[in-house]
């Protein structure tokens, strides 16, 4: 299937075509940012699984460059992407439920004074 389709697609670059899935997207690459992104959600929940994807991430890089989808570098810049991402992301949840926890123990507070 990959040799027709790549056939098509220089055959749609070299017409100048455009339209929907007539572009040749290469950086970063989707493939391997939601390859990698399955692995960090899912490599602390199960170590199996995170095996698994880990395995699937690496098969995916390796694939998307051989079947020439993409150079090995776009692999690595949505890994990078990835992971810069998902820390900025750790980072923003744990400062929403630090602001939140706050706001709920203020209000606890004044819910367990007895009344006068």
């Amino acid at each position: 299937m990959v040799l027709p389709v790549q056939e098509m697609l220089l055959e749609w670059y070299g017409k100048d075509q455009s339209g929907l899935g007539s572009g040749i997207t290469a950086m970063p690459s989707m493939h391997c940012a939601i390859a990698f992104l399955y692995w960090i959600a899912v490599r602390r929940i199960s170590p199996k699984w995170g095996a698994f994807f880990a395995v699937f991430f690496f098969i995916t890089w390796i694939s998307s460059v051989h079947l020439a989808y993409h150079y090995a570098v776009d692999g690595l810049v949505s890994l990078l992407a990835v992971a810069a991402i998902w820390a900025v992301s750790q980072r923003i949840v744990a400062a929403w439920d630090k602001w939140t926890d706050a706001r709920a123990q203020a209000v606890l507070r004044t819910n367990t004074v007895p009344a006068e």
